[in-house]
């Protein structure tokens, strides 16, 4: 399932997210600004605002 989250950031979200990827699921985290400091991570993040190609996998997204 694709999986749009957000406050995927906090610390309840990002166990979330790592519960979601063990049970394969693709996750985007949508965000207002990228954390440097969490370097290379297993999903992918998408940026407020929405940029054309953001806009077309949030609304492919099964789950928000």
């Amino acid at each position: 399932m694709k999986i749009l989250l957000t406050g995927g950031t906090g610390f309840l979200g990002t166990e979330l997210i790592y519960q979601l990827l063990r049970e394969n699921h693709e996750v985007y985290v949508l965000t207002r600004k990228l954390k440097p400091d969490l370097g290379p991570v297993p999903f992918k993040y998408i940026t407020w605002p929405l940029s054309e190609e953001a806009q077309d996998i949030v609304l492919s997204c099964d789950v928000v």
